[in-house]
Protein backbone atom coordinates (compact mmCIF):
# COMPACT_ATOMS: atom_id res chain seq x y z
CA UNK A 1 0.00 0.00 0.00
CA UNK A 2 1.47 3.49 -1.34
CA UNK A 3 0.55 6.67 0.47
CA UNK A 4 -1.45 7.63 -1.90
CA UNK A 5 -3.94 4.72 -1.52
CA UNK A 6 -3.37 5.40 2.32
CA UNK A 7 -4.71 8.71 1.46
CA UNK A 8 -7.65 8.16 -0.32
CA UNK A 9 -8.44 5.41 2.33
CA UNK A 10 -8.85 8.12 4.77
CA UNK A 11 -10.82 10.05 2.66
CA UNK A 12 -13.49 7.66 2.16
CA UNK A 13 -16.04 8.84 4.44
CA UNK A 14 -18.29 5.69 4.11
CA UNK A 15 -15.71 2.87 4.97
CA UNK A 16 -13.96 4.75 7.98
CA UNK A 17 -16.27 7.45 9.52
CA UNK A 18 -15.68 8.01 13.34
CA UNK A 19 -13.01 5.05 13.25
CA UNK A 20 -10.50 7.51 11.74
CA UNK A 21 -8.34 8.17 14.36
CA UNK A 22 -8.11 4.97 15.73
CA UNK A 23 -7.12 3.52 12.37
CA UNK A 24 -4.33 6.07 11.62
CA UNK A 25 -2.10 4.50 13.81
CA UNK A 26 -2.64 0.91 12.28
CA UNK A 27 -2.11 2.52 8.91
CA UNK A 28 0.84 4.51 9.48
CA UNK A 29 2.36 1.19 11.14
CA UNK A 30 1.87 -0.88 8.10
CA UNK A 31 3.80 1.48 6.06
CA UNK A 32 6.81 1.58 8.33
CA UNK A 33 6.88 -2.09 7.99
CA UNK A 34 5.88 -2.69 4.13
CA UNK A 35 8.67 -3.55 1.61
CA UNK A 36 9.27 -0.46 -0.05
CA UNK A 37 9.50 -0.75 -4.22
CA UNK A 38 12.58 1.62 -4.71
CA UNK A 39 14.58 0.43 -1.78
CA UNK A 40 13.49 -3.28 -1.82
CA UNK A 41 13.54 -3.19 2.65
CA UNK A 42 10.58 -1.37 5.04
CA UNK A 43 11.46 1.66 6.32
CA UNK A 44 11.62 0.78 9.57
CA UNK A 45 14.07 -1.87 8.79
CA UNK A 46 16.40 0.90 7.17
CA UNK A 47 16.23 3.03 10.64
CA UNK A 48 16.70 0.09 13.75
CA UNK A 49 18.04 -2.63 10.80
CA UNK A 50 15.31 -5.28 12.07
CA UNK A 51 11.19 -5.57 11.52
CA UNK A 52 8.92 -4.77 14.99
CA UNK A 53 8.30 -7.87 17.14
CA UNK A 54 4.96 -7.55 17.60
CA UNK A 55 2.22 -9.74 18.99
CA UNK A 56 1.40 -12.10 15.73
CA UNK A 57 5.70 -12.86 15.40
CA UNK A 58 5.55 -13.87 19.00
CA UNK A 59 2.74 -16.78 18.44
CA UNK A 60 4.28 -17.26 15.11
CA UNK A 61 7.55 -18.00 16.28
CA UNK A 62 5.82 -19.94 19.12
CA UNK A 63 4.34 -22.16 16.71
CA UNK A 64 6.91 -22.50 14.25
CA UNK A 65 9.34 -23.74 17.46
CA UNK A 66 7.04 -26.29 19.06
CA UNK A 67 7.88 -30.05 17.79
CA UNK A 68 4.26 -30.73 18.03
CA UNK A 69 2.76 -28.31 15.44
CA UNK A 70 -0.76 -27.85 15.92
CA UNK A 71 -3.48 -26.56 13.55
CA UNK A 72 -5.04 -23.03 14.44
CA UNK A 73 -7.74 -24.19 15.95
CA UNK A 74 -6.29 -26.72 18.44
CA UNK A 75 -3.49 -23.59 19.04
CA UNK A 76 -6.50 -21.33 20.28
CA UNK A 77 -8.32 -23.81 22.13
CA UNK A 78 -4.75 -24.60 23.73
CA UNK A 79 -4.39 -20.73 24.08
CA UNK A 80 -7.94 -20.60 26.00
CA UNK A 81 -7.20 -23.06 28.40
CA UNK A 82 -3.89 -22.16 29.83
CA UNK A 83 -5.11 -18.22 29.53
CA UNK A 84 -8.53 -20.01 31.53
CA UNK A 85 -5.90 -21.55 34.30
CA UNK A 86 -3.84 -18.14 34.59
CA UNK A 87 -7.61 -16.66 35.35
CA UNK A 88 -8.36 -19.05 37.92
CA UNK A 89 -5.19 -18.31 39.18
CA UNK A 90 -5.30 -14.62 39.46
CA UNK A 91 -8.72 -14.67 40.70
CA UNK A 92 -7.80 -17.04 43.42
CA UNK A 93 -4.64 -14.81 44.60
CA UNK A 94 -6.99 -11.83 44.01
CA UNK A 95 -9.31 -12.78 47.25
CA UNK A 96 -6.30 -13.90 49.57
CA UNK A 97 -4.68 -10.10 48.73
CA UNK A 98 -7.76 -8.68 49.34
CA UNK A 99 -8.75 -10.25 52.92
CA UNK A 100 -5.27 -9.51 54.05
CA UNK A 101 -5.69 -5.70 52.79
CA UNK A 102 -9.39 -6.05 55.03
CA UNK A 103 -7.30 -7.47 57.70
CA UNK A 104 -4.50 -4.63 57.88
CA UNK A 105 -7.29 -2.44 57.75
CA UNK A 106 -9.70 -2.86 60.55
CA UNK A 107 -7.04 -3.96 62.82
CA UNK A 108 -6.97 0.00 64.01
CA UNK A 109 -10.62 0.57 62.60
CA UNK A 110 -14.05 -0.05 64.09
CA UNK A 111 -17.49 0.41 62.64
CA UNK A 112 -18.99 3.83 63.54
CA UNK A 113 -23.02 4.59 63.81
CA UNK A 114 -24.41 7.90 65.10
CA UNK A 115 -27.75 9.15 65.82
CA UNK A 116 -29.95 12.08 65.18
CA UNK A 117 -29.04 14.64 67.49
CA UNK A 118 -25.56 13.37 68.95
CA UNK A 119 -22.81 15.73 68.98
CA UNK A 120 -19.32 14.96 67.17
CA UNK A 121 -16.33 15.88 65.63
CA UNK A 122 -16.10 16.87 62.36
CA UNK A 123 -12.27 16.21 60.81
CA UNK A 124 -11.46 19.63 58.63
CA UNK A 125 -8.79 20.36 56.44
CA UNK A 126 -6.57 23.32 58.44
CA UNK A 127 -6.94 26.02 56.15
CA UNK A 128 -4.55 28.49 58.45
CA UNK A 129 -2.05 25.44 57.13
CA UNK A 130 -1.45 23.84 54.21
CA UNK A 131 -4.28 21.37 52.38
CA UNK A 132 -2.34 18.48 54.03
CA UNK A 133 -2.84 18.91 57.11
CA UNK A 134 -6.54 18.64 58.67
CA UNK A 135 -7.75 19.04 62.48
CA UNK A 136 -10.81 18.20 64.75
CA UNK A 137 -13.14 20.64 65.27
CA UNK A 138 -16.38 21.01 66.60
CA UNK A 139 -18.62 20.36 68.48
CA UNK A 140 -21.34 19.80 65.56
CA UNK A 141 -24.62 17.70 65.84
CA UNK A 142 -26.16 14.73 63.64
CA UNK A 143 -29.01 16.44 61.53
CA UNK A 144 -30.18 13.41 59.65
CA UNK A 145 -29.00 10.27 58.96
CA UNK A 146 -29.08 9.81 54.87
CA UNK A 147 -27.27 6.16 54.65
CA UNK A 148 -25.49 3.67 56.56
CA UNK A 149 -22.05 5.63 56.74
CA UNK A 150 -23.63 9.41 55.51
CA UNK A 151 -24.71 11.97 57.65
CA UNK A 152 -25.91 15.64 57.36
CA UNK A 153 -23.87 17.36 59.96
CA UNK A 154 -25.13 21.13 61.58
CA UNK A 155 -22.57 23.12 62.71
CA UNK A 156 -22.70 25.63 65.37
CA UNK A 157 -23.00 28.73 62.22
CA UNK A 158 -26.44 26.76 61.28
CA UNK A 159 -24.37 25.73 57.94
CA UNK A 160 -25.16 21.88 57.00
CA UNK A 161 -23.13 19.30 55.16
CA UNK A 162 -22.71 15.43 54.15
CA UNK A 163 -19.81 13.79 55.97
CA UNK A 164 -18.73 10.25 56.15
CA UNK A 165 -18.40 8.43 59.03
CA UNK A 166 -14.58 7.93 58.95
CA UNK A 167 -14.82 11.51 59.12
CA UNK A 168 -17.04 12.15 62.38
CA UNK A 169 -16.32 11.01 65.78
CA UNK A 170 -18.10 10.59 68.76
CA UNK A 171 -18.07 14.28 71.06
CA UNK A 172 -17.56 13.52 75.06
CA UNK A 173 -18.36 16.20 77.14
CA UNK A 174 -15.91 16.89 79.83
CA UNK A 175 -16.26 18.87 82.92
CA UNK A 176 -14.05 22.37 82.82
CA UNK A 177 -13.79 22.67 86.59
CA UNK A 178 -15.62 21.07 89.63
CA UNK A 179 -15.28 21.32 93.37
CA UNK A 180 -14.83 19.49 95.96
CA UNK A 181 -14.50 18.83 99.93
CA UNK A 182 -11.68 17.54 101.67
CA UNK A 183 -13.58 16.31 104.75
CA UNK A 184 -16.11 14.34 102.44
CA UNK A 185 -12.69 11.98 100.70
CA UNK A 186 -10.97 11.82 103.79
CA UNK A 187 -11.63 7.77 104.25
CA UNK A 188 -11.97 7.22 100.41
CA UNK A 189 -8.92 5.00 99.00
CA UNK A 190 -10.01 6.40 95.08
CA UNK A 191 -12.27 8.80 93.87
CA UNK A 192 -14.26 8.74 90.29
CA UNK A 193 -15.57 11.59 89.07
CA UNK A 194 -18.28 11.43 86.75
CA UNK A 195 -20.72 14.32 84.96
CA UNK A 196 -24.16 14.81 85.60
CA UNK A 197 -25.40 14.22 81.56
CA UNK A 198 -23.44 11.16 81.61
CA UNK A 199 -26.02 8.09 81.50
CA UNK A 200 -23.41 5.23 80.53
CA UNK A 201 -23.25 3.80 84.46
CA UNK A 202 -27.03 4.01 84.77
CA UNK A 203 -28.52 4.95 87.93
CA UNK A 204 -26.06 6.42 90.16
CA UNK A 205 -26.42 5.78 93.69
CA UNK A 206 -24.47 8.15 96.44
CA UNK A 207 -24.42 7.65 100.06
CA UNK A 208 -24.67 9.77 102.52
CA UNK A 209 -21.78 10.98 104.39
CA UNK A 210 -20.55 9.36 107.88
CA UNK A 211 -20.05 10.91 110.87
CA UNK A 212 -16.56 10.39 110.67
CA UNK A 213 -16.32 11.36 107.19
CA UNK A 214 -17.74 14.87 108.25
CA UNK A 215 -14.83 15.84 110.52
CA UNK A 216 -13.13 18.42 109.00
CA UNK A 217 -9.04 17.36 108.76
CA UNK A 218 -6.42 19.89 109.09
CA UNK A 219 -4.24 20.18 106.19
CA UNK A 220 -0.44 19.55 106.67
CA UNK A 221 0.35 23.12 106.40
CA UNK A 222 -2.49 23.68 109.23
CA UNK A 223 -0.45 22.02 111.70
CA UNK A 224 2.57 24.33 111.08
CA UNK A 225 3.52 27.24 113.77
CA UNK A 226 3.02 30.11 111.54
CA UNK A 227 5.64 31.65 113.47
CA UNK A 228 8.40 29.67 111.63
CA UNK A 229 7.23 31.54 108.37
CA UNK A 230 7.00 35.05 108.99
CA UNK A 231 10.51 35.53 106.93
CA UNK A 232 8.65 35.34 103.97
CA UNK A 233 6.38 37.39 102.07
CA UNK A 234 2.32 36.96 102.33
CA UNK A 235 2.30 35.77 98.86
CA UNK A 236 5.55 33.53 99.52
CA UNK A 237 3.84 32.00 102.80
CA UNK A 238 0.71 31.24 100.89
CA UNK A 239 2.25 29.57 98.41
CA UNK A 240 4.92 27.63 100.30
CA UNK A 241 1.86 26.07 102.72
CA UNK A 242 -0.45 25.87 99.43
CA UNK A 243 2.07 23.82 96.78
CA UNK A 244 5.49 22.90 98.86
CA UNK A 245 3.96 21.48 101.85
CA UNK A 246 0.46 20.49 100.90
CA UNK A 247 1.21 18.62 97.90
CA UNK A 248 4.74 17.10 98.86
CA UNK A 249 4.01 16.20 102.21
CA UNK A 250 6.47 13.39 102.07
CA UNK A 251 8.93 14.93 102.06
CA UNK A 252 8.32 16.59 105.35
CA UNK A 253 7.44 12.79 106.76
CA UNK A 254 11.21 11.91 106.78
CA UNK A 255 12.37 8.91 105.19
CA UNK A 256 9.70 5.79 104.45
CA UNK A 257 10.65 2.28 104.65
CA UNK A 258 9.59 -0.01 102.13
CA UNK A 259 6.29 -2.22 102.39
CA UNK A 260 6.78 -5.53 101.82
CA UNK A 261 3.18 -6.28 102.16
CA UNK A 262 2.68 -6.54 98.81
CA UNK A 263 4.59 -9.09 96.61
CA UNK A 264 4.72 -8.75 92.37
CA UNK A 265 4.98 -11.51 90.35
CA UNK A 266 6.84 -11.17 86.58
CA UNK A 267 5.88 -14.16 84.45
CA UNK A 268 8.82 -15.37 82.34
CA UNK A 269 8.70 -17.26 79.09
CA UNK A 270 9.72 -20.84 78.83
CA UNK A 271 12.96 -20.73 77.21
CA UNK A 272 14.37 -17.76 79.84
CA UNK A 273 17.69 -19.32 81.05
CA UNK A 274 19.24 -16.75 84.34
CA UNK A 275 22.51 -15.17 83.36
CA UNK A 276 24.49 -13.94 85.80
CA UNK A 277 25.39 -10.61 83.65
CA UNK A 278 28.80 -8.80 83.97
CA UNK A 279 28.75 -5.47 86.03
CA UNK A 280 29.59 -2.46 84.98
CA UNK A 281 32.65 -0.58 85.37
CA UNK A 282 31.71 2.63 88.53
CA UNK A 283 33.89 5.70 87.62
CA UNK A 284 36.39 6.43 90.36
CA UNK A 285 34.92 9.83 91.28
CA UNK A 286 31.55 8.27 91.27
CA UNK A 287 31.84 5.22 93.74
CA UNK A 288 32.27 6.86 97.47
CA UNK A 289 28.13 8.37 96.19
CA UNK A 290 27.16 4.76 94.98
CA UNK A 291 28.10 2.90 98.21
CA UNK A 292 26.40 5.58 99.94
CA UNK A 293 23.20 4.94 98.18
CA UNK A 294 23.56 0.90 97.84
CA UNK A 295 23.49 1.43 102.03
CA UNK A 296 21.12 3.33 102.59
CA UNK A 297 18.73 1.46 100.42
CA UNK A 298 20.09 -1.65 102.43
CA UNK A 299 19.45 0.28 105.87
CA UNK A 300 16.00 1.15 104.59
CA UNK A 301 14.79 -2.27 103.75
CA UNK A 302 13.97 -1.35 99.95
CA UNK A 303 17.01 -4.21 98.25
CA UNK A 304 18.93 -6.91 100.05
CA UNK A 305 21.56 -9.52 99.54
CA UNK A 306 20.69 -12.25 97.43
CA UNK A 307 22.41 -15.07 96.06
CA UNK A 308 20.23 -15.77 93.34
CA UNK A 309 21.45 -17.23 89.73
CA UNK A 310 20.04 -14.05 87.69
CA UNK A 311 21.96 -10.89 88.21
CA UNK A 312 21.32 -7.50 86.55
CA UNK A 313 24.11 -4.95 86.43
CA UNK A 314 24.39 -1.57 88.09
CA UNK A 315 23.67 1.46 85.84
CA UNK A 316 24.65 5.14 86.92
CA UNK A 317 22.91 8.09 85.54
CA UNK A 318 24.33 10.87 85.84
CA UNK A 319 21.38 14.45 87.29
CA UNK A 320 22.24 17.25 85.53
CA UNK A 321 24.80 18.51 83.60
CA UNK A 322 28.06 16.70 84.25
CA UNK A 323 26.55 14.97 87.51
CA UNK A 324 26.05 18.23 89.35
CA UNK A 325 23.14 17.66 91.38
CA UNK A 326 24.58 14.08 91.92
CA UNK A 327 23.65 10.21 90.58
CA UNK A 328 20.94 8.39 90.35
CA UNK A 329 20.96 4.14 90.38
CA UNK A 330 19.17 1.93 88.11
CA UNK A 331 19.73 -1.53 86.58
CA UNK A 332 19.72 -2.78 83.16
CA UNK A 333 16.92 -5.20 82.75
CA UNK A 334 17.26 -5.35 78.71
CA UNK A 335 17.69 -9.03 78.94
CA UNK A 336 14.84 -9.82 81.65
CA UNK A 337 12.79 -7.65 79.21
CA UNK A 338 13.65 -9.86 76.66
CA UNK A 339 11.46 -12.72 78.08
CA UNK A 340 8.64 -11.64 80.03
CA UNK A 341 5.42 -13.00 79.10
CA UNK A 342 2.68 -10.45 77.37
Amino acid sequence: MSLVDCRKLLQTQEVLGRRRGYLLGLILFAIRVSINDTTGVAPYTIVYDHLPVVSLSVLENMRINEDDFKSTAEFLKDLRGKLEIARSYAKSHAKTAQRLYVTRYNKRSCDKSFTVGENVLVLQKDSTASKVFSRWIGAAIIYEVQSLYSYVVEFSDGSRKILHANHLRKFHTRAQSLTYNMSLLSGANSCTIINNGDDDFGEIFVPDPTEESKQVLKLPSQKIDRSTLAHLKPKQNKNCCNCLINMQIRSFLGHTRFDNARRDCVELMTDFKPKRMRAYKVPERLQPEVERQLKEVIAHGIIRESNSRMASPLVCVLKGKGGCDGVRLAVDYRYVNQFISQ
